[in-house]
């Protein structure tokens, strides 16, 4: 009986994400992945979540390394545009003079910034239309970037945070805690395995319709629905 529950909701949660990931959005967006330290997974949800984005765009996805760390693909959609390094400082503008023609003839442009310090992320933050904080599932982790998100929503940036399983599993603590944050999060397992779980496609289905939901005003998704 609980498997079922529980099968159901899953089956609920991804219509509502696949929904979602093909609403209309009224204007391009720039989407920021970034995180406070390292191993973070920040890259690999950039990545899953340009990949899942991609195929549900009709004006496609764009996809901009300003860490100068991506690992080469084969696949077309995760080459990215490359940000020259040193990305700082200036990092915005950098941005600016290498993607603006191709962040024109897209619909979404995700861009992976890696570790950032303060005045790097404010920059980055304002930037974007909907930034992305990942983070380790430990405790502290945690709290720091719930505190750090809600820094930067109340400076006018939509913030989400992406808790990644990447060094381990999240506790019941941690799932205690950003369950009771008012900022929106969304947990991303970790693969051992190279193909995707149907948890990790999940996640990345919900991590894509949020990226959609919070990049797009209320009436306007509501009526797309």
């Amino acid at each position: 009986m609980i498997a079922q529950l529980w099968d159901g909701e899953r089956h609920r949660r991804s219509i509502d994400a696949e929904r979602t990931l093909r609403s209309p959005l009224p204007v391009i967006r720039r989407v920021g992945f970034a995180c406070l330290h390292g191993g973070t997974g920040c890259t690999t949800a950039a990545r899953a979540a340009t990949s899942m984005l991609a195929g549900r765009r009709d004006r496609g996805v764009l996809f901009v390394d300003a860490t100068g760390r991506t690992a080469p693909s084969t696949d077309p959609v995760l080459r990215p545009v490359t940000i020259p390094a040193p990305v700082w400082p200036g990092g915005v503008d950098a941005w600016r003079e290498r993607c603006e023609p191709e962040y024109r003839e897209r619909e979404i442009t995700i861009t992976d910034w890696g570790v950032l310090g303060a005045p790097d992320l404010t920059a980055v933050a304002a930037h974007s239309h909907v930034l992305c904080l990942t983070t380790g599932v430990e405790r502290l982790a945690v709290q720091q970037a719930v505190d750090v998100a809600a820094a930067l929503i109340a400076a006018g940036t939509p913030t989400l945070i992406v808790a990644s399983g990447l060094r381990g599993r999240i506790t019941l603590a941690t799932k205690r805690m950003l369950a009771s944050s008012p900022i929106p999060q969304v947990t991303l397992p970790y693969d051992r395995h190279p193909h995707p779980s149907s948890a990790s496609a999940l996640a990345a289905s919900v991590l894509g319709a949020e990226i959609v939901r919070m990049g797009t005003p209320a009436r306007h998704l509501g009526s797309a629905a």
